[in-house]
């Protein structure tokens, strides 16, 4: 394919699969610009090539093209079957220009072997301009010199997402990379296929407030420091996006509707105001149900404070990007995003109060919290429908809180908490979570935690799940205490669930895996009417101590009701290796549970039962003790 244009089209557009031994695919002088991903799907390419099984000799080779503007998942995905070894495929990624896409992973490379060079990759929306496929033996990604639009090494490492970010990742070779553009790169012969630096077609309401000049990448910048958007009762139509620069301010009066052609937005490195109110609200939308690029706050060294009260945000890319400080935000309501309603960066605040905002039916994530070295709060927000996670980090790291948390009907998870070994989690308090109507994907609150110091989850309500609700994973570093000859003694983490209602939900509802050592506390939760399916149990309790840590691995169990639940047992306390650790089950209340098996089992005569009500008539056993 040679010499052709793509222009303006919406879904995946060059698509190889299945591709057979002997084959020899050649992308040569395409321009590729301004395309959009469809609605109903995040999970596309401009070009994707899939290799087939076990077939010899295949070369691709993508050479010379121009990647300008298009909105989709992936801007190319290379892929093969996994099995198949290294010499199959040779694969020649050189000379193209990824320039201003908005894709979260420009270029995807999941095969053995490949050669990624000489190209010029400045989308500054990207997460990754180079993300590569989980770890396999005998691999080589050569990712060296190409131009990744800085001269700062650091900079380039965050641009390439490989195992250096993420350990299961294969890794790529990228140093040294090129300080200057590569000569003979494919954009200026490639105009005759198509102009793309269209010039401006604001609306005449708005032409007086947006500069008409293309001296900005992005587009339209402020003609003045200090503007304002009125209603005119007609929508503003926005066919370049917005550029607030440091000392500029942009106010958006209620009421006013703004419609963004796809692929543009507002990017705000000065100041936003939008002062909607619940009965007129600020409406920032699509035009013609494309894409937009939704607000990007990126003034993360200006002291200016942005306001965003009472909008309504529709069919974006992501809702909202908050990489700044200073960001007030109110009453908004953000929906059908194509990926997340909300992306917390790195250098915004530690503390988001997203002022009681409703997040609805994005096609990937409500909020997703970018790889941060600094912990963070989230709180005050409302997440429904979500085809993926609620909310959801890549990287979780030092101290976590979520408060006052609504999470409806997620597709995978409601939270995921899942850490990377080179991020240390200190803390997670978990106050005031709403996890309901969640009847898809895997789990409800997802824990997966390999060090931390205190883990905390209390006020929280778990209700009408037919998924687990919760699933908590939590491993300590025993190995310090362990170890007589080291300086400090590590304090034994915490784990306190309390206060916490679990009603009505179905499946396997609350599962907690304590290894190695903990001091843990189960206090006042309240378990009722759960798997009225009869089937599965209520809560379990795996514990896993390492040797030699009797006195640091404690379990309580103390205060909790247990009332009219159902299937196979209510309450199971699994120690899956019998090293001593210190446990008790004591005043809690098992009341009118039905249970095929019984109402609790005990794994382990290392735990004390004490001062418990059992009145479970309907079940077939109150208590059973096994091995």
């Amino acid at each position: 394919i040679t010499n052709s244009n793509f222009t303006r089209n919406r879904g995946r557009l060059v698509y190889f699969d299945n591709v057979a031994g002997g084959s020899n695919l050649l992308l040569d002088q395409n321009l590729f610009s301004l395309n959009q991903l469809t609605n109903h799907s995040a999970r596309q390419a401009i070009v994707s090539v899939h290799v087939g099984r076990d077939d010899p000799g295949i070369t691709v080779k993508l050479s010379n093209n121009l990647f300008h503007k298009n909105t989709m998942e992936r801007t190319i995905t290379v892929e093969d079957n996994r099995d198949a070894p290294a010499y199959q495929l040779r694969l020649n990624i050189e000379r193209n220009e990824f320039r201003d896409n908005l894709s979260p992973d420009v270029l995807l490379v999941d095969v053995p072997s490949a050669n990624v060079t000489l190209n010029r990759f400045e989308d500054p929306q990207a997460k990754c301009e180079l993300r590569t496929g989980p770890y396999r033996d005998g691999t080589r990604i050569d990712a060296t010199s190409n131009y990744w639009g800085t001269v700062e090494s650091a900079q380039v490492a965050k641009r390439v997402c490989d195992f250096k970010q993420q350990s299961t990742l294969l890794p790529a070779h990228y140093i040294p990379f090129m300080t200057d553009l590569p000569s003979g790169l494919p954009g200026g012969q490639l105009n005759h296929l198509a102009n793309l630096e269209q010039p401006p077609t604001f609306g005449s309401a708005i032409q007086p407030i947006i500069a008409s000049d293309d001296r900005i990448a992005l587009g339209g910048a402020l003609r003045e420091n200090d503007v304002r958007i009125p209603a005119t009762g007609d929508p503003y139509r926005v066919a370049q996006s917005v550029m607030i620069e440091q000392g500029q301010t942009l106010t958006i009066e209620p009421g006013a509707r703004l419609e963004f052609e796809g692929g543009r937005g507002l990017r705000v490195r000065g100041k936003l105001i939008i002062r909607g109110t619940p009965d007129n609200p600020v409406i920032l939308t699509g035009s013609s149900q494309n894409a937009w690029s939704g607000i990007i706050f990126d003034n993360q060294n200006s002291d200016q404070a942005s306001s965003v009260e009472g909008c309504m945000i529709e069919n974006a890319l992501t809702g909202m990007v908050i990489n700044s400080k200073q960001i007030h935000l109110a009453s908004c309501r953000i929906v059908n995003s194509i990926l997340s309603s909300i992306e917390i960066g790195p250098q915004s605040d530690t503390n988001i109060d997203f002022g009681d905002s409703l997040l609805e039916k994005s096609l990937d994530k409500g909020i997703r919290v970018a790889t941060r070295a600094l912990g963070i709060t989230l709180q005050n927000v409302r997440i429904t429908d979500s085809a993926g996670v609620g909310v959801d980090f890549d990287a979780p790291s030092e101290d976590i809180t979520i408060s006052n948390v609504k999470i409806a009907n997620s597709g995978l998870f409601a939270v995921r908490i899942d850490q990377v070994p080179r991020f240390p989690i200190r803390s997670i308090t978990i106050d005031g979570l709403t996890v309901s109507e969640q009847q898809r994907g895997q789990v409800g609150l997802f824990l997966n935690v390999l060090d931390y110091a205190s883990v905390t989850v209390k006020n929280s309500l778990f209700t009408r799940n037919t998924v687990p609700s919760i699933q908590m994973e939590l491993k300590c570093n025993y190995a310090a205490n362990s170890d007589p000859s080291a300086p400090t003694v590590v304090p034994v983490p915490t784990f306190l669930f309390e206060e916490n209602r679990i009603i009505d939900n179905s499946n396997l509802v609350a599962t907690f895996s304590l290894a190695y050592c903990a001091d843990a506390t189960f206090r006042k939760n309240n378990f009722e009417l759960n798997n009225r399916d009869h089937r599965f149990g209520t809560f379990e309790l795996i514990a896993e101590p390492a040797p030699d840590q009797q006195k640091n691995f404690k379990l309580q169990i103390s205060e909790n009701v247990f009332l009219k639940n159902e299937g196979e047992y209510t309450v199971y306390l699994l120690p899956i290796i019998q090293y001593p650790f210190q446990g008790s089950f004591d005043q809690n209340k098992l009341t009118s549970n039905s249970n095929l098996r019984s109402a609790l089992i005990v794994g382990s005569p290392l735990v004390k039962v004490n001062l418990n009500d059992f009145i479970n008539p309907q079940s077939t056993y109150d208590l059973e003790v096994t091995e």
